[in-house]
Protein backbone atom coordinates (compact mmCIF):
# COMPACT_ATOMS: atom_id res chain seq x y z
CA UNK A 1 0.00 0.00 0.00
CA UNK A 2 1.35 3.26 -0.92
CA UNK A 3 0.52 5.77 2.31
CA UNK A 4 1.46 9.30 0.56
CA UNK A 5 2.89 11.72 2.68
CA UNK A 6 2.04 15.44 3.04
CA UNK A 7 5.57 17.25 4.18
CA UNK A 8 6.80 17.33 0.83
CA UNK A 9 4.03 19.49 -0.18
CA UNK A 10 6.16 22.66 1.08
CA UNK A 11 8.40 22.60 -2.15
CA UNK A 12 5.35 23.92 -4.66
CA UNK A 13 3.71 20.94 -5.54
CA UNK A 14 0.84 19.73 -4.09
CA UNK A 15 0.19 15.83 -3.47
CA UNK A 16 -3.36 15.61 -4.17
CA UNK A 17 -3.13 11.52 -2.77
CA UNK A 18 -1.38 13.44 -0.01
CA UNK A 19 -2.70 13.30 3.65
CA UNK A 20 -1.61 14.88 6.99
CA UNK A 21 -2.67 11.33 8.60
CA UNK A 22 -0.38 8.90 6.58
CA UNK A 23 2.17 11.39 7.58
CA UNK A 24 1.35 10.32 11.23
CA UNK A 25 0.94 6.98 10.44
CA UNK A 26 4.42 7.04 9.35
CA UNK A 27 5.53 9.25 11.97
CA UNK A 28 3.92 6.31 14.87
CA UNK A 29 6.09 3.97 12.82
CA UNK A 30 8.98 5.43 13.74
CA UNK A 31 8.07 6.29 17.36
CA UNK A 32 7.29 2.05 17.52
CA UNK A 33 10.98 1.26 15.30
CA UNK A 34 13.02 3.57 18.11
CA UNK A 35 14.43 5.24 14.51
CA UNK A 36 14.98 9.42 15.25
CA UNK A 37 13.51 10.48 11.86
CA UNK A 38 11.23 9.89 8.88
CA UNK A 39 12.16 9.86 5.48
CA UNK A 40 10.52 9.02 1.77
CA UNK A 41 10.26 6.51 0.38
CA UNK A 42 9.96 4.07 3.13
CA UNK A 43 9.04 1.11 2.76
CA UNK A 44 7.76 -1.34 5.77
CA UNK A 45 6.69 -4.99 5.27
CA UNK A 46 5.24 -6.87 7.51
CA UNK A 47 5.58 -4.31 10.31
CA UNK A 48 9.51 -3.91 9.76
CA UNK A 49 11.69 -1.05 8.41
CA UNK A 50 13.54 -1.84 5.13
CA UNK A 51 16.31 0.84 5.12
CA UNK A 52 17.80 -1.22 2.15
CA UNK A 53 15.09 -1.81 -0.03
CA UNK A 54 16.32 -1.41 -3.44
CA UNK A 55 17.97 -4.52 -2.20
CA UNK A 56 15.08 -6.21 -4.28
CA UNK A 57 16.16 -9.63 -3.79
CA UNK A 58 16.28 -9.14 0.09
CA UNK A 59 13.37 -7.57 0.47
CA UNK A 60 11.56 -10.39 -1.44
CA UNK A 61 13.47 -13.40 0.63
CA UNK A 62 11.88 -11.49 3.97
CA UNK A 63 8.52 -10.98 2.10
CA UNK A 64 8.73 -15.20 1.60
CA UNK A 65 9.88 -15.64 4.85
CA UNK A 66 6.97 -13.60 6.76
CA UNK A 67 4.52 -15.82 4.61
CA UNK A 68 5.42 -18.88 5.59
CA UNK A 69 4.61 -17.70 9.59
CA UNK A 70 1.30 -18.70 11.04
CA UNK A 71 -1.00 -15.70 11.05
CA UNK A 72 -1.93 -14.40 14.28
CA UNK A 73 -5.82 -13.09 13.07
CA UNK A 74 -8.44 -14.44 10.95
CA UNK A 75 -10.25 -11.89 9.11
CA UNK A 76 -13.15 -12.52 6.98
CA UNK A 77 -14.41 -9.53 4.29
CA UNK A 78 -18.17 -8.85 3.44
CA UNK A 79 -18.67 -6.04 0.67
CA UNK A 80 -21.76 -4.58 -1.28
CA UNK A 81 -21.92 -3.77 -4.50
CA UNK A 82 -21.43 0.03 -4.90
CA UNK A 83 -24.61 2.51 -4.79
CA UNK A 84 -24.51 5.86 -4.59
CA UNK A 85 -21.27 6.47 -4.56
CA UNK A 86 -20.60 4.50 -1.52
CA UNK A 87 -19.22 1.46 -0.58
CA UNK A 88 -20.19 -0.37 2.34
CA UNK A 89 -18.49 -3.35 3.88
CA UNK A 90 -18.15 -5.65 7.02
CA UNK A 91 -15.06 -7.20 8.64
CA UNK A 92 -14.96 -9.83 11.40
CA UNK A 93 -11.79 -10.77 12.70
CA UNK A 94 -10.64 -13.32 15.01
CA UNK A 95 -7.21 -12.35 17.02
CA UNK A 96 -5.35 -15.44 18.16
CA UNK A 97 -4.77 -16.31 22.27
CA UNK A 98 -1.42 -15.05 22.87
CA UNK A 99 -1.93 -11.44 21.34
CA UNK A 100 -3.49 -8.47 23.46
CA UNK A 101 -6.77 -7.75 21.54
CA UNK A 102 -5.90 -3.98 23.42
CA UNK A 103 -3.48 -3.43 21.06
CA UNK A 104 -4.82 -5.11 17.96
CA UNK A 105 -6.50 -2.45 15.46
CA UNK A 106 -8.30 -3.34 12.14
CA UNK A 107 -7.02 -1.18 9.27
CA UNK A 108 -9.20 -1.03 6.19
CA UNK A 109 -7.66 0.68 2.84
CA UNK A 110 -9.56 1.76 -0.28
CA UNK A 111 -6.58 1.67 -2.84
CA UNK A 112 -6.19 2.32 -6.36
CA UNK A 113 -3.69 1.58 -9.38
CA UNK A 114 -2.73 3.61 -12.42
CA UNK A 115 -3.32 7.15 -11.45
CA UNK A 116 -0.62 9.38 -12.89
CA UNK A 117 0.37 12.92 -11.63
CA UNK A 118 2.15 15.71 -13.72
CA UNK A 119 4.69 17.20 -11.20
CA UNK A 120 4.70 21.22 -11.57
CA UNK A 121 7.22 22.07 -8.99
CA UNK A 122 9.76 21.05 -6.83
CA UNK A 123 12.82 17.96 -7.02
CA UNK A 124 10.79 16.33 -9.29
CA UNK A 125 9.20 19.20 -11.79
CA UNK A 126 8.08 18.57 -15.00
CA UNK A 127 8.13 14.76 -13.90
CA UNK A 128 4.96 12.62 -14.87
CA UNK A 129 4.55 9.77 -12.09
CA UNK A 130 2.83 6.75 -12.14
CA UNK A 131 1.16 5.28 -9.07
CA UNK A 132 -0.25 2.14 -8.06
CA UNK A 133 -1.74 0.60 -4.58
CA UNK A 134 -2.68 4.16 -3.44
CA UNK A 135 -4.36 4.02 -0.32
CA UNK A 136 -7.71 6.64 -0.85
CA UNK A 137 -9.34 6.15 2.35
CA UNK A 138 -8.23 4.46 5.24
CA UNK A 139 -10.57 3.62 8.39
CA UNK A 140 -9.08 2.23 11.69
CA UNK A 141 -10.89 0.04 13.86
CA UNK A 142 -11.32 0.30 18.13
CA UNK A 143 -9.48 -2.58 20.10
CA UNK A 144 -11.17 -6.34 20.07
CA UNK A 145 -12.93 -7.34 23.19
CA UNK A 146 -11.76 -9.84 25.35
CA UNK A 147 -12.33 -12.60 23.14
CA UNK A 148 -10.19 -11.07 20.80
CA UNK A 149 -12.70 -10.39 18.11
CA UNK A 150 -13.73 -7.16 16.14
CA UNK A 151 -16.19 -6.70 13.99
CA UNK A 152 -16.30 -3.57 12.34
CA UNK A 153 -19.02 -1.65 9.92
CA UNK A 154 -18.49 0.95 7.40
CA UNK A 155 -18.31 2.58 4.21
CA UNK A 156 -15.93 4.46 1.94
CA UNK A 157 -17.02 6.97 -0.32
CA UNK A 158 -15.51 6.48 -4.00
CA UNK A 159 -13.35 9.06 -4.82
CA UNK A 160 -14.39 11.50 -7.80
CA UNK A 161 -11.65 9.93 -9.85
CA UNK A 162 -12.84 6.11 -9.30
CA UNK A 163 -11.80 3.52 -11.56
CA UNK A 164 -13.41 0.33 -10.17
CA UNK A 165 -11.80 -2.03 -12.27
CA UNK A 166 -8.38 -0.23 -10.64
CA UNK A 167 -9.47 -0.06 -7.13
CA UNK A 168 -9.94 -2.73 -4.34
CA UNK A 169 -9.90 -3.15 -0.65
CA UNK A 170 -6.96 -4.36 1.66
CA UNK A 171 -7.74 -4.96 5.41
CA UNK A 172 -4.37 -6.07 7.93
CA UNK A 173 -4.77 -6.56 11.31
CA UNK A 174 -1.96 -4.79 13.25
CA UNK A 175 -0.46 -4.49 16.81
CA UNK A 176 -0.27 -0.48 17.14
CA UNK A 177 2.28 -1.26 19.81
CA UNK A 178 5.07 -2.81 17.90
CA UNK A 179 3.66 -2.03 14.56
CA UNK A 180 3.42 -6.19 14.11
CA UNK A 181 0.96 -7.07 11.24
CA UNK A 182 -1.20 -10.06 12.34
CA UNK A 183 -2.66 -10.71 9.01
CA UNK A 184 -3.18 -9.25 5.86
CA UNK A 185 -5.81 -9.43 2.59
CA UNK A 186 -7.21 -7.69 -0.51
CA UNK A 187 -10.13 -8.24 -2.41
CA UNK A 188 -11.28 -5.94 -5.74
CA UNK A 189 -14.22 -3.89 -5.39
CA UNK A 190 -17.46 -5.75 -5.48
CA UNK A 191 -19.13 -4.94 -9.20
CA UNK A 192 -22.35 -6.46 -8.60
CA UNK A 193 -24.91 -8.53 -5.70
CA UNK A 194 -23.44 -11.76 -7.13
Amino acid sequence: MAFHVDYWDRLGWRDRFASPAYTARQQDYSKVSGSSYIFTPQIIVAGRNYQNWSNNSQVQKHIRSDLLVTPDAVINLHQQPIASGKLEYAIQAQIQKGVSPDNVRIFTALFQNGLVSEVARGENSGSQLHHDYVVRELHISNAGDQTGTINVKNRFTMPDDTVVKAMGIAVFAQDIKTGVVLQAMSAPLCLSGK
